[in-house]
């Protein structure tokens, strides 16, 4: 037998056997007349693992999902905040110390308060009408 590949000499003892003896797979006897399908408990089980598994899947969504949000909130935040500090760096300082009225801001008791800007959720800035 020293020509004959080894998985040949698998194959012959494993599923041929010794002359005389039932055929083995892995140390168990097979018998052709056996149907090869799952026994009830088997699927049962395999029920219950897939079951549990999507159980646990679906216990994470939620999670999931609050994150994705604060994800988005702290995107659209630093959107917003790059946009107002670009503003201000492109603004003379003259008109950055004005308050909302256009007087320049003298003394620290005056509030220096800019008009309000408003941005959706997305972080575009909304257009507010003025007051005729």
């Amino acid at each position: 037998m020293r020509g004959i590949p080894l998985y040949l000499m698998i194959n012959h003892f494993i599923f041929r056997g010794s002359a005389g003896r039932n055929r083995r797979f892995f140390g168990q006897a097979v018998d052709a007349q056996k149907s090869g399908g799952f026994s009830l408990v088997e699927v049962v089980l395999a029920i219950g693992v897939v079951a549990f598994a999507f159980v646990a899947i679906f216990a994470l969504i939620p999670a999931g999902m609050s994150i994705s949000r604060q994800a988005m909130e702290a995107s659209v935040g630093s959107q917003i905040a790059q946009r107002v500090i670009n503003d201000a760096q492109q603004t003379d300082f003259s008109e950055l110390i004005k308050d909302a009225g256009g007087k320049a801001i003298i003394g620290a008791n005056q509030t220096g308060r800019k008009a309000e800007r408003y941005f959706d959720d997305q972080g575009s800035e909304l257009l507010i009408a003025k007051k005729s």
